[in-house]
């Protein structure tokens, strides 16, 4: 048992930040600055429905930057192609922006762009509706659509069920559909009798 200990040891100190370790990321340095539009290329391999215009979420994108502006800049490589931001680049563009900031990647980032562009998206974590439901319990704004579903559940469980639903990682939007075809089929309509359903919910696990 301590020899496995003292290799497990060496292995974990290993892996910690080395000198080398500390200068290679250092060479990864990147440049603050505002760059013109045209200046400024797709990436030819980005999947077309991320910067279709048509798409409900690039019209959100577009209504977002023009309400609050650029809220993060553009990642581009070397040679100006995007490494991180296509959708920002063709909102822009049609919002008829001329130049806007950009963070350049180190000085071979033109070499493996599309792999920095994975590698930047891979880990994206978008606000989803469960996410919502413990802001708006924090006290913060949410989207209407997830609201209009909270303030079902809330009517009935109040905001100790919204709390169960958020320590379950579930959608708050899921368990107000549930609801709802829990009064169509039953005809109930009574608190007492929905927030039996609630628990039922939360025993079995789903909506």
């Amino acid at each position: 048992m301590k020899k496995t200990t003292k290799k497990v040891t060496k292995k974990v100190i290993k892996q910690d930040t080395t000198p080398e370790e500390v200068s290679k990321f250092k060479t990864a340095a990147m440049t603050f600055k505002t760059m013109l539009l045209s200046k400024i290329s797709f990436n030819p391999k980005n999947p077309v429905i991320r910067t279709d215009e048509t798409h409900m979420g690039f019209k959100s994108l577009v209504t977002n930057i023009r309400k609050n502006g650029l809220l993060a800049p553009i990642i581009v490589a070397t040679n100006g192609t995007v490494i991180d931001g296509n959708r920002r680049l063709t909102a822009l563009r049609h919002l008829g922006v001329k130049e806007a900031p950009v963070v350049m990647h180190n000085s071979t980032s033109n070499k493996v762009f599309d792999e920095l562009f994975v590698a930047c998206n891979e880990d994206t974590m978008s606000i989803n509706a469960c996410q919502e439901l413990e802001r708006y319990l924090n006290g913060a704004k949410v989207k209407l659509s997830t609201y209009g579903a909270i303030k079902k559940i809330e009517e009935v469980g109040g905001r100790k069920t919204l709390r169960q639903i958020v320590n379950l990682n579930k959608s708050p939007i899921t368990f107000a559909i549930a609801l709802a075809q829990v009064r169509t089929h039953t005809g109930r309509t009574d608190k007492v009798f929905l927030r039996k359903a609630l628990k039922w919910m939360f025993t079995v696990g789903s909506a």
